[in-house]
């Protein structure tokens, strides 16, 4: 059984529960290291990060562009594995900073990529998948860069300060939220006290300090415990790599089509 609670799509206001996942609360909420709002997107990262937002069941997700027309965020995010259904109306929208904020352009999607092990085990160290959107957003908008924690900053136990910005369902809808706080290396994980809350799920994990804007990992679960995400290493980039290119990617990935 999972020790953490899977962030999972947050519905906006009305709905009944969060879809594939227990209901978020305050567990999340740890207090030391506190979301601030993005008001501006005069830091790159923020206009490359966008709203995941399913058109059919209303629930939310983030997401970020990391290539023409490539989003990489959270396999729960694309795939329920309670009901073992995949996400049929999702509209990527990045750089949006409130309800009414267009954003910087918008594309609904036409596949997405996952691994057979998140379907079969739902594990932790699984949970990532690339969105490819219908339109290529990221050549106007541009994309950033992702890369594997090198073997000196996977050590067991290693800590390093690492940021992230997505968009909590605890918030107005469409508002982004940002936090920073130290990242422990726990396994095939990054484990940390940064507050979130469901719908941050699928938020690029960065280097805090980071001037290349490099992707290191994809921010996944909270629990009462620890938050955290998995950390990209030599073999998750290789296989996104492979997604991104459509070419040569390993038996054990998943693609779902979008049905027209």
């Amino acid at each position: 059984m999972l020790m953490t609670i899977l962030l999972a799509f947050y519905l906006v206001p009305g709905s009944a529960q969060e879809m594939g996942a227990p209901a978020m609360d305050i567990k999340n909420i740890h207090g030391k290291y506190a979301r601030t709002q993005v008001l501006s997107l005069a830091d790159f990262r923020n206009k490359v990060i966008g709203l995941i937002y399913d058109e059919k069941t209303k629930a939310t997700c983030t997401g970020v562009l990391i290539g023409p027309r490539h989003v990489l965020t959270a396999a729960h995010c694309v795939y329920n594995f309670k009901t073992k259904e995949w996400s049929e109306g999702l509209l990527f929208t990045a750089g949006k900073l409130s309800k009414n904020d267009p954003g910087l352009g918008s594309s609904t999607y036409q596949r997405f990529f996952i691994q057979k092990e998140y379907i079969e085990t739902m594990k932790e160290e699984f949970d990532f998948a690339l969105v490819e959107l219908e339109e290529n957003l990221g050549d106007k908008i541009g994309w950033a860069g992702f890369r594997s924690l090198t073997k000196e900053e996977m050590v067991e136990g290693k800590t390093a300060p690492i940021t992230f910005a997505g968009y909590p369902g605890d918030k107005e809808f469409g508002t982004q939220w940002s936090v920073t706080c130290p990242g422990v290396v726990a396994g095939n994980l990054l484990s940390y006290f940064c507050d979130s809350y469901g719908g941050m799920s699928g938020s690029a994990l960065f280097r805090q300090n980071d001037s290349q804007n490099y992707v290191i990992g994809v921010h996944t679960f909270g629990g009462p415990e620890k938050n955290g995400g998995v950390y990209i290493n030599s073999k998750n980039y290789t296989l996104i790599n492979a997604w991104k290119n459509f070419d040569r990617y390993s038996d054990n990935t998943v693609v779902h089509s979008f049905a027209k």
